[in-house]
């Protein structure tokens, strides 16, 4: 018993001692660590913001990867928009455009827009913002690029692309989606709430970066 008990400090003291060690961390470059620098500076100026609500009942928007989802239920259907927040930044060269003329550079991505009927039975439409310079006041805010009908279940569904659609049948989809809300102030609200999920976005992916340095 006595020597069990004169060993117990001995081996407290080898764990104390073993436990003072601890990995090496690697040096950063010179390189590796003026960037590392540059991105704490550029997270400085960068402050997460609040996502912007839309109105007309729709849910709060949430972003699920790179893919902003919004959504409503009214009369036995629900409609969900999703829309792609990569690349819908505009360019350096835009946004310096759009300060000269006083506007606020925002995001316009591309959106799907998918009503759903209570049987599952599903119409998916692909748009864009209509970005061209020459649009005049009467012209749409946004194109149908495709549609398509069906289920979740189809795995090669056919797809009607509107370029080759006839005008009255287009016409007749652009009121089926404006008669859900999908109109020119839903398409304002979405580019608010977009630029918001995109610059939240953008600051995860520098706290990540400097993360990927630190560790």
């Amino acid at each position: 018993m006595l020597a069990r008990a004169l060993f117990r400090p001995a081996l407290r003291q080898i764990v104390a001692s073993q436990s003072l060690v601890r990995p090496s961390v690697r040096a950063l470059s010179r390189s590796d660590s003026e960037f590392l620098s540059w991105v704490e500076e550029q997270l400085e100026h960068e402050k997460a913001r609040n996502v912007s609500d839309l109105s007309g009942g729709w849910s709060k928007p949430k972003s699920e990867g790179a893919i902003g989802i919004i959504n409503r239920e009214k009369d036995g259907e629900k409609v969900t928009v999703r829309f792609n927040l990569n690349g819908s930044m505009p360019t350096l060269e835009e946004q310096d455009l759009m300060e000269e003329k006083g506007e606020e550079p925002l995001c316009l991505p591309d959106f799907e827009i998918i009503v759903e009927k209570t049987g599952g039975k599903k119409i998916w439409l692909n748009c864009q913002y209509n970005m061209d310079d020459e649009a005049h006041d009467d012209d749409d805010a946004f194109d149908i690029i495709s549609v398509m009908i069906g289920d979740d279940s189809a795995e090669l569904p056919y797809v009607m692309n509107t370029d080759s659609m006839d005008a009255s049948f287009y016409d007749q989809l652009m009121n089926f989606i404006e008669q859900r809300g999908i109109d020119e102030k839903f398409l304002e609200d979405l580019a608010v709430s977009a630029t918001d999920l995109e610059n939240n976005l953008y600051r995860q992916s520098l706290v990540d970066m400097k993360d990927f340095f630190k560790n």
